[in-house]
């Protein structure tokens, strides 16, 4: 089931005041505008359905919306070469100015006398009375302590082991014969022998060594140093000393000005981006239409954008 809705159309048709307060900066077509609105989004529901209040509405909107449409304006009128990426000016100008005034001396003559004396009169004495005595007392005594114990302790045990056995052949010459042949034998267990220690033996030192020193060592000076110094160290000067100038000056006084002015136009592709890349940006910014996002602005706040 369908409901009943206000359009802008049908609001506009039954006021046709609706956009009497519609505020637009200089150089956009108002009435271009409101027609491209009414044709953009006419068939979409009003925010607010009560005339007086829908003007109330738009009457702020565009209040609010004004610099931003001031600025997209002011962007689509800007104009430069699209193939260009580097536009740039300079100017300077230096100005240099100088006002001077010198005096300068044209007839001049110095005169100077000199007529000094000097007089020193050195009448120093210089007067020592050394009278030192140096004084030293030495009361030093040593004293040692010795008390220091040695001890040796032995616990220890050896074994002797036979290992291997001793053997004792005796040869003697039959009456026939001339070469010798055993005759007996004898086998004594006394061969190899093994002899292992075992046990502990222990050193020990007790006991303390000391070394005190008692006594004072004094180192005393006495007497006087004394120096004195009498006379006099005088220095006088006497004299004059004149020097005198005379003659006259001359005036000059005058001005320096100069102006550098330097100017500059720099332009052209610095080769970042292709030229055709260049144009193709061109092409997509020429078909950005500034009254197309106004429409787009308003509809968002001001309609439901709601298709049926």
């Amino acid at each position: 089931m369908s409901s009943a809705k206000l359009t802008l159309i049908g609001m506009y048709n039954y006021d046709q005041t609706l956009f009497n307060e519609l505020v637009m900066p200089e150089g956009i077509d108002k009435d271009l505008f409101i027609q491209s609105l009414l044709m953009q989004s006419g068939e979409f529901e009003v925010l607010y359905p009560q005339p007086d209040f829908m003007k109330y509405s738009i009457k702020i909107w565009s209040t609010k919306w004004f610099r931003t449409f001031a600025e997209w304006l002011r962007g689509t009128q800007q104009r430069w070469n699209p193939i260009y990426n580097y536009d740039r000016f300079e100017e300077s100008r230096n100005n240099n100015k100088k006002d001077f005034t010198s005096k300068t001396t044209a007839d001049y003559s110095d005169q100077r006398r000199v007529d000094l004396d000097d007089t020193r009169t050195a009448d120093l004495q210089e007067k020592r009375t050394a009278d030192l005595q140096d004084k030293r007392t030495a009361d030093l005594r040593d004293t040692r302590t010795a008390d220091l114990k040695d001890k040796t302790t032995f616990d220890n045990t050896d074994t002797n082991t036979q290992t291997d056995a001793m053997t004792t052949e005796h040869s003697v010459a039959a009456y026939d014969s001339s070469s010798y042949s055993p005759s007996s034998k004898d086998v004594v267990n006394n061969g190899q022998s093994k002899t292992d220690h075992t046990g502990t033996v222990e050193n020990g030192t007790s006991g303390t060594d000391i070394n005190d020193h008692t006594g004072t060592d004094t180192m005393k000076h006495t007497g006087t140093d004394t120096t004195e110094h009498t006379g006099t160290d005088i220095m006088k000067h006497t004299g004059t000393d004149n020097t005198a100038r005379k003659g006259t000056l001359s005036d000059q006084t005058g001005s320096e000005a100069s102006e550098d002015i330097h100017e500059a136009h720099l332009y052209g592709n610095i080769g970042v981006t292709t030229s055709a890349a260049m144009l193709k940006e061109f092409y997509d910014i020429s078909s950005w239409s500034l009254y197309e996002h106004m429409c787009d602005v308003f509809t968002s706040e001001l309609l439901i954008p709601v298709y049926d």
